[in-house]
């Protein structure tokens, strides 16, 4: 083979490196844009659920808190693990995309400890109705704290760490990171059930106690009595 064909030959694998380049950069902004209206669609949960979390819209609620325990159980459906194995092959010449949420190097995030309000733990006074309705609107608010706490913590904090550490290539903390993921869909369900657990003692104590919520199940509990004749 003479020089020229060496050059030729040379230039000719440049060409191919350069378009398998440009088929993986244009392959992981797609995929990160995909990535980002994950964090995106939790977070317009979070605002539906701020107002109907206090105004103890218990049915929407479930439905919301239902969808966002779906959105992050599904983080590790395998996208994240793609977009880090592309983004480790390395090619001459090669830069970063700056592509990710932040610059730098992703800093972990840490699920702050939570003090969910469990029967075990909870105490409620039973002598004094004051003060049990206060103590129950306490533990019911506790739990919609927590409810806001988990997803503003997915989508403003957790997500992007693991789209950044997956863009970095970094497939081994992506994988270390989508355990967290799994730990807050469980606790997102873990304060939900409680929620709806104190807010129905909180219903118990009076219906108007939960506002147009409780008016609702008076007259769906009148509806279905009349209904059936008693």
């Amino acid at each position: 083979m003479t020089d020229t064909e060496v050059l030729i030959d040379a230039e000719s694998l440049r060409n191919e490196l350069e378009a398998l380049r440009e088929r993986r950069d244009e392959a992981m902004e797609a995929m990160i844009e995909d990535l980002k209206g994950v964090a995106g669609s939790v977070t317009e949960i979070d605002w539906e659920l701020d107002d109907q979390l206090a105004e103890c819209q218990f049915d929407l609620v479930g439905q919301g808190v239902s969808q966002a325990i779906d959105l992050v159980a599904a983080a590790g459906n395998g996208q994240l693990v793609e977009l880090a194995e592309l983004a480790s092959v390395d090619f001459p010449g090669d830069t970063r995309l700056p592509i990710a949420y932040s610059t730098g190097t992703p800093v972990r995030p840490r699920l702050s400890d939570s003090a969910l309000p469990t029967p075990a733990i909870a105490k409620v006074s039973e002598s004094d109705d004051d003060d049990r309705e206060h103590a129950l609107r306490g533990h019911v608010e506790d739990c919609a704290d927590r409810i806001r706490y988990l997803l503003d913590y997915f989508s403003d904090e957790l997500w992007c760490y693991l789209v950044d550490s997956a863009a970095d290539g970094d497939l081994k903390v992506v994988q270390e990171a989508l355990s967290e993921c799994d730990a807050v869909a469980q606790e997102l369900h873990a304060a939900y059930e409680l929620w709806i657990m104190w807010l129905n003692e909180l219903y118990k104590e009076g219906s108007s106690n939960i506002g147009y919520a409780g008016e609702f199940v008076d007259a769906s509990r009148a509806w279905l009595k009349e209904q059936s004749g008693e």
